[in-house]
């Protein structure tokens, strides 16, 4: 389901002038790819550069190709371009065919997310290369950087460019995790008990300790994930602003919040299915949440849904900003 862009900006600063329509995106998931506001940027005749390892380029290219196939749109590839980054997965513990999160296996997270922070060398090699040898020494427009590649900011910053991280989903959820990596609050409280986030007080009642991932809960600021997320985290303000995958509408107050635990997932699944008056209440409330998406995507003569608007508002700080 395509989702909703949401663009949280944090400061406007003096770049160099910068005439070149390039976007370049440094992705790790799909997540990546399965959001419109790529594909709104095309119609708006940006040319986009994916950097990427070698395993993804099909999955990118496939994947554009799919959505030619299936819209209307007379937008084509010809600003699409992928470009591949050297990695070495067996420098870092990391098995053949492992280089998307999505096929991570669970005990090899760690190695993952620090095989991440190899590619920055690689990176910022790539990207002169690019500048100079593509662009006629122009920088790109923009740089986007999936969350884990927050390095790539300084790589932008050094040529002038705006920057932006990429997160997967919402404002609130991504404000509780960044908050829950940083402070670590689970280590000061029992298995049983909500979890204070000490600079996030709008979640303090919203969150259970059973509701942490194993990592999380397994943190202890030493750790290898610790490690690596209290680092990239800290980096994210770095940037000239984050995108959000989500519902601006749905996204103001954190949402609805509920606690599923696996035993009692089916009945959860059969609760909404059922024919009773709360099944059928729940039903109709995600059919209206489903509406509210379709509407954020629209791009209309006399309406413009809080997608296109978000992406319009990306793009004029991006304009100011550079």
């Amino acid at each position: 389901m395509v989702m909703d862009l949401y663009f949280f900006h944090f400061r406007m600063k003096v770049n160099i002038a910068c005439s070149s329509p390039d976007l370049f995106l440094m992705r790790l998931r799909k997540e990546f790819l399965k959001t419109g506001w790529i594909f709104n940027l095309r119609t708006l005749n940006y040319a986009i550069t994916f950097i990427t390892t070698k395993l993804n380029i099909h999955t990118i290219t496939s994947s554009f190709l799919h959505q030619n196939s299936s819209s209307s749109s007379s937008s084509n590839n010809d600003n699409i371009h992928v470009v591949e980054i050297p990695f070495c997965r067996s420098e870092h513990g990391l098995p053949p065919g492992v280089e998307n999160l999505d096929v991570v296996p669970y005990h090899l997270l760690p190695n993952f997310l620090h095989a991440s922070l190899s590619l920055k060398p690689s990176f910022t090699n790539l990207f002169s290369r690019l500048v100079s040898e593509q662009l006629g020494g122009h920088p790109p427009f923009c740089v986007i950087a999936d969350m884990f590649f927050p390095w790539c900011v300084d790589v932008a910053r050094h040529y002038g460019v705006f920057s932006s991280i990429f997160c997967s989903g919402g404002g609130f959820g991504f404000a509780c995790y960044h908050s829950l990596w940083l402070n670590l609050p689970h280590r000061s409280v029992d298995s049983d008990q909500i979890i204070t986030l000490p600079d996030f007080p709008e979640a303090s009642t919203t969150i259970h300790i059973t509701q942490m991932s194993d990592y999380l809960r397994e943190a202890d600021g030493k750790n290898k994930v610790s490690e690596f997320n209290r680092k990239a985290l800290a980096e994210w303000s770095k940037a000239d602003g984050i995108l959000f995958n989500t519902v601006e509408d749905l996204d103001r107050t954190g949402g609805i919040r509920v606690a599923v635990g696996h035993e009692d997932l089916m009945a959860k699944i059969e609760l909404v299915m059922n024919e009773t008056k709360k099944g059928k209440a729940m039903r109709r409330k995600a059919w209206e949440m489903k509406k509210m998406i379709d509407n954020a995507m629209k791009d209309e003569d006399v309406w413009k849904g809080s997608s296109v608007k978000a992406m319009d508002e990306f793009l004029n700080c991006v304009h100011v900003g550079n």
